[in-house]
């Protein structure tokens, strides 16, 4: 697709994957049901091994704004979770209520991003 119909340059096959509901790549939408999400992300939760950030961003400008960031975050959360123990989930969220995209514009956002994987990988044992 031309960069004029689209911000990046991308197939037509990848903006379909993306964009279309149930896409080979769409697996954050907000407008999936919760058993949705789980049908798509429950895997995630049996690697008990994996660690897994779902960082959010509250301004994220790729995000349309009726979408509730927060709760979407939580959801996918919930979602990846869903399939592990509840004593050892191996996703966790972040939400970063001011950052954008690129967390370019939040004072401490892309610091707080940062931490928060230096304390998963410092949960790692070695």
């Amino acid at each position: 697709l031309p960069r004029s119909y689209f911000w990046a340059p991308i197939t037509a096959q990848r903006f379909v994957d993306l964009n279309e509901k149930g896409g080979r790549d769409d697996y954050f939408s907000s407008d999936y049901s919760d058993e949705e999400l789980a049908q798509r992300l429950e895997h995630v939760g049996i690697h008990k091994n994996l660690h897994v950030l779902v960082a959010m961003s509250g301004s994220d400008e790729y995000i349309p704004s009726h979408v509730d960031k927060a709760a979407l975050t939580h959801r996918l959360v919930a979602a990846m979770n869903s399939k592990c123990d509840n004593d050892h989930p191996v996703a966790e969220e972040l939400f970063l209520k001011t950052g954008n995209h690129n967390l370019s514009d939040g004072p401490d956002d892309a610091k707080t991003f940062v931490d928060q994987i230096s304390n998963i990988l410092k949960r790692i044992p070695p």
